[in-house]
């Protein structure tokens, strides 16, 4: 009777299946599976993973890379990052890369691959050089595109509002980015008027942000080099902050300050007269905290001269 019990125990012990190897997920901290370690999926953010022993899942890094030196059996996905797969290693899936190259060692069989290397992402935590020029030379273009439809007087107009009216311009920017989201998040069951709105959001965030780009770059460029021409101060400005952009995880921060004052300016522009009240003690905060856009008084007179004069 006792055998009998043993031997239905150890049928049943068979066929349990074995408990799934339990998920990471890590905030600000790198991900290291050791070797000799398992792990179901490696996700991390604003951070990096190192796979040394067996993911049996996926890994996922954003903001931040992956290095394998064990196995992947599922994909690697890094966005703001590269992909680095060591000697003796493998990748069962695809490698996704979106700001980082996809390096593999000698003799690593080299798994499918997405490789958006020349994208770089603000505050990524390692700067790749040619993603990092592209990424500038883009702004640049961008704004001297922009700077010739808007012509000299109404970049000055923009400037002039990044500079006296921050607040203003940072809500009515916060506040264009929340319509475009809400438009972006219609129930799937609205159909093609789901698609208009989110295509109707996305299109007018990314006009705002081309048409108060170069007030931005000119409000930047003028705090640098006063004497230079409106152009210059603009490329110089717009150059200035893409290059911020990239500085790790604090990037991030002066991007989105940069691209919420952008996309508000246009419509804080639209006042008939621009003030002459001081700066606000907020602005100079965050001007404090990186992003470069403080002027002297005799800037904001040649900005309120240039243009009401």
């Amino acid at each position: 009777m006792l055998a009998a019990f043993l031997l239905a125990a150890q049928v049943a012990a068979a066929r349990t299946p074995a408990p799934a190897p339990e998920d990471r997920v890590q905030y600000f901290r790198d991900v290291t599976v050791a070797p000799g370690e398992t792990v179901g999926d490696a996700i991390c953010f604003f951070c990096a993973i190192e796979a040394r022993g067996a993911v049996t899942g996926d890994a996922v890094a954003i903001w931040g890379g992956i290095d394998i030196a064990g196995r992947v059996d599922g994909d690697a996905v890094a966005v703001g990052g590269g992909i680095r797969l060591h000697g003796g290693s493998s990748l069962a899936g695809e490698a996704v890369t979106v700001g980082g190259p996809l390096e593999v060692a000698p003799g690593v069989k080299a798994p499918d691959s997405t490789d958006v290397r020349y994208v770089a992402m603000p505050g990524q935590r390692r700067i790749y050089w040619a993603s990092a020029l592209v990424w500038v030379l883009g702004h640049v273009l961008l704004v001297l595109a922009s700077y010739a439809l808007l012509r000299a007087a109404r970049v000055g107009r923009l400037a002039a509002a990044v500079t006296l009216r921050p607040l203003l311009s940072l809500g009515l920017g916060l506040a264009l980015f929340g319509v475009a989201a809400a438009l972006a998040s219609l129930p799937e069951r609205l159909g093609r008027v789901a698609e208009s709105a989110e295509l109707a959001g996305g299109l007018a965030l990314v006009g705002a942000l081309a048409w108060g780009l170069p007030g931005l770059g000119l409000a930047t460029g003028r705090r640098l080099r006063p004497a230079w021409t409106p152009l210059g101060a603009t490329l110089l400005g717009v150059g200035v902050v893409a290059a911020l952009s990239l500085v790790p995880l604090a990037g991030l921060v002066v991007y989105a300050v940069a691209a919420l004052l952008s996309s508000g300016a246009p419509l804080a522009a639209r006042r008939p007269r621009v003030p002459s009240y001081p700066l606000h003690p907020t602005y100079k905060l965050c001007l404090f905290a990186g992003v470069p856009l403080l002027m002297d008084n005799s800037a904001v007179v040649s900005y309120r001269e240039g243009v009401h004069g």
